[in-house]
């Protein structure tokens, strides 16, 4: 253990100071009660009907917070100032309603564009009268409203195609491209559907008539998901994560895993994350999530195991090597344990890894009482974190419970909160975003799944102060500005010049999710290639000889 562990979050897109944090306090996390209403803020929505998904949350490149989920069968968005206030320049006081699609929606995920427009992709499940599920796209403009230049009054329909019905589970954009990709139900594939970004029409040249079968050797698995890192497309199902090409034809070329794909360990595996109707386990079991780490391309898989009864339904956090090798030399053989439960008769959920000051990883996810019963529903769920250092051991100074902070209810009648994603901000401050339904979804004498209950749905933001982690001293800060140090070209698409007036020694790069995508180490640094980068904005943390540290964020065009 270091003798003075400083805890800090560069996610610099906003503001010109970095501060540091060190203390050593036994419970260094508190709530802020500078954010929201004393650290929490809650935002109800009264539906027409019922709450069918999970969150999905977004973090844009100026701070602000952005939730989805499709509340009495249409979509509805949610944006949130860097406090916690709803954003009353965005939508109606913050709130972004579309009524075009009707019931039965999943949402399967939102992304922001370069341009700061946002990106809604989902399905309505079996709703148009023949069988088949109706894929949508909608762009909301930069003040919440839809984009009616794109598709129809700014959506993007599409139903039937060959060889089977394509039922979306993820999406991305890559290029000048939307791409979704799902599984096909008959006969059982996976496949992928292009669209123009800008227009929201077909790309006719892309596979046939825009639409591409993936061919994974015969290997099927129906939650399939697809995003992009560092110019590869990373697929994952089942108990099997894949790395394909920018043509979606799995990489056999490289010498990424066994013939471009790799098996899971026992204890991981992927899960339908789209919301209730897969029941308790479905839903918050086998959440799965990766992070790229450092620029030779390693990263994280994390998730919960209930096939796997040496895990006992405990966390795992696996690191792998650029080529798909798990690290032995990382944690225990290559990995570490999460366990947010106080007892057994709790089960974990995991939902995201973050990594904080290349020497931690904050683990977010929850716990859910283990008492299911289909005649009564009885389950309650609660958020939690938790915090291990740079190889893989619990920092006991941090939280309520050893290493792991458990969060009270929002609210006084209700025991179900559902985490659905954490931000690092600029500031060392960690922010929780999840939700409330206000009846009991898994009441299976409502309808079958308790999809039916007509009630109102509470979404979920708390702030954190980490007062510091140390093994000694006393509390303090540590602020360094920006003013020493210029980069140029910027916008640049290749070579990033760095001038200062202290010797760099240490540079790191991080996307708008905050994840380390490329990091540099040498006696004195001032150029970085950022040719491989993907478009869009970065922030650029450099470290000087006498430990000084510099944040400024560029744009890789």
């Amino acid at each position: 253990m270091k003798n003075l562990l400083f805890l800090f979050v560069l996610f610099a897109f906003y503001g010109d100071v970095f501060i540091c944090f060190y203390s050593n306090a036994q419970n260094p996390v508190s709530l802020d009660s500078t954010f929201g209403v004393s650290g929490k803020t809650v935002t109800t929505i009264n539906p027409d009907g019922h709450i069918r998904n999970k969150l999905h949350t977004l973090r844009q490149t100026d701070g602000k917070f952005v939730g989805a989920s499709t509340f009495g069968g249409y979509p509805v968005l949610t944006r949130y100032d860097v406090n916690g206030n709803l954003d009353s320049t965005w939508g109606l006081n913050g709130i972004s309603e579309v009524y075009d699609t009707i019931d039965n929606n999943l949402i399967f995920g939102i992304t922001e564009l370069d341009n700061g427009q946002i990106l809604l992709a989902g399905v309505r499940d079996y709703n148009i009268g023949n069988g088949e599920p109706d894929n949508y796209v909608i762009k909301f403009k930069t003040d919440g409203s839809v984009d009616s230049t794109f598709g129809v009054n700014g959506i993007v329909h599409h139903t039937q195609l060959n060889p089977g019905n394509f039922s979306l589970r993820s999406f991305m954009v890559m290029d000048s491209s939307i791409y979704l990709t799902g599984t096909i139900v008959n006969p059982q594939a996976h496949g992928v559907i292009s669209f123009d970004l800008q227009t929201g029409n077909l790309n006719s040249g892309f596979g046939t008539n825009g639409f591409m079968q993936i061919n994974l050797n015969g290997y099927f698995g129906g939650n399939f998901h697809c995003e992009l890192y560092n110019n590869k497309i990373r697929a994952y199902f089942s108990t099997r994560f894949y790395q394909l090409t920018s043509d979606f034809e799995v990489d056999t070329s490289s010498t990424f895993g066994n013939n471009g794909f790799i098996e899971l360990p026992c204890g991981l595996g992927i899960a339908a994350n789209t919301g209730f109707a897969h029941g308790p386990d479905g839903f918050s079991s086998i959440i799965h999530r990766r992070t790229e780490l450092l620029n030779d391309g390693s990263f994280l898989v994390a998730g919960i195991g209930y096939s796997c009864p040496a895990m006992n339904k405990k966390g795992m956090v696996v690191k792998y090597s650029s080529d798909g090798s798990i690290d032995s030399s990382f944690a225990n053989n290559g990995s570490f344990v999460v366990d947010f439960r106080r007892d057994s008769s709790e089960s974990n959920y995991i939902n995201s890894v973050k990594m904080i000051d290349d020497n931690y990883f904050l683990v977010s996810g929850g716990v859910y009482q283990n008492t299911f019963e289909p005649s009564t529903g009885k389950v309650s769920k609660r958020f939690a974190l938790a915090l291990f250092d740079d190889n893989g051991n619990p920092v006991s100074s941090f939280g309520n419970l050893g290493h792991v902070y458990r969060e009270s209810y929002f609210h006084s009648s209700d025991s179900l909160d559902w985490l659905a994603n954490s931000f690092i901000q600029q500031d060392g401050k960690v922010v929780l975003m999840g939700f409330t339904p206000h009846y009991d979804p898994y009441d299976f004498q409502t309808n079958g799944t308790g999809f039916g209950a007509i009630d109102n749905i509470s979404i979920n933001l708390s702030r954190y102060t980490i007062q510091g982690i140390s093994e000694g001293g006393g509390v303090g800060v540590n602020q360094e500005t920006k003013n020493n140090f210029t980069i140029y070209p910027n916008p640049t698409n290749s070579i990033l010049n760095i001038q200062s007036d202290k010797v760099i020694q240490k540079v790191s790069i991080y996307n708008y999710l905050g994840e380390l995508v490329i990091q540099e180490n040498g006696q004195a640094i001032n150029q970085i290639n950022v040719e491989q980068l993907n478009k869009g904005i970065y922030v650029i943390r450099m470290t000087g000889k006498e430990g000084n540290v510099f944040n400024g964020k560029f744009v890789k065009e």
